[in-house]
């Protein structure tokens, strides 16, 4: 078996300022939350287990000025404010659960990169458009750039919006994990 995400069913949440973020991710609520916004939230049931993250696109207000905000999360350590985590693998891909909802003209995404040194190696994206009312499987193409480099971190990261982006829009995840290109996903995209 690989080694897997930290915490990436999400069933681990800590208190932080007063709201809940999810253990081993970084989100944009460090941005947002001192406004009484909050972009990525605790869903439940989760797809499997009690939780899943759910990020959302929001507009706040700074000093008279509004700025969209795009919900995300980031796997690593918030406390350092460390993209990724250890990991040494080459798996085929990143799988998944996932409902979102983007308004028009906006794209939402999950991305994979696998680093060695600090410099991508593989990777691969799932980008969303439109709605998913409840949960489907998703596995997304992890693509090396040669056969034989082994990364030493990975990241993985999510976005409810890609700039300039739409205000409501949302991506949930779940399950979270490395392994086989699942030939049953309900979604594969290759970039």
């Amino acid at each position: 078996a690989m080694s897997q995400i930290p915490n990436g069913g999400f069933e681990d949440w800590s208190t932080v300022d007063g709201h809940l973020e999810p253990d081993d991710w970084m989100t944009s609520n460090s941005t947002t939350a001192p406004f009484g916004v909050i972009t990525c939230e605790q869903g439940a049931p989760g797809e499997t287990g009690n939780y899943y993250a759910k990020i959302t696109s929001h507009v706040i207000e700074v000093q008279g000025v509004s700025a969209l905000v795009p919900g995300f999360l980031i796997s690593g350590d918030p406390a350092t404010q460390t993209a990724g985590f250890p990991y040494s693998d080459r798996p085929e891909a990143l799988n998944g659960s996932i409902q979102y909802d983007i308004q028009p003209g906006d794209q939402g995404n999950v991305t994979v990169s696998l680093v060695l040194n600090n410099v991508a190696i593989a990777g691969g994206i799932l980008e969303l458009n439109g709605s998913q009312n409840g949960w489907v499987n998703f596995s997304i193409p992890i693509i090396y750039e040669d056969e034989t480099s082994y990364p030493d971190a990975a990241i993985v990261t999510s976005a409810s919006s890609e700039s300039p982006g739409v205000e409501g829009s949302t991506v949930s995840v779940d399950n979270l994990s490395f392994g086989p290109l699942s030939a049953n996903a309900g979604i594969e995209e290759v970039q």
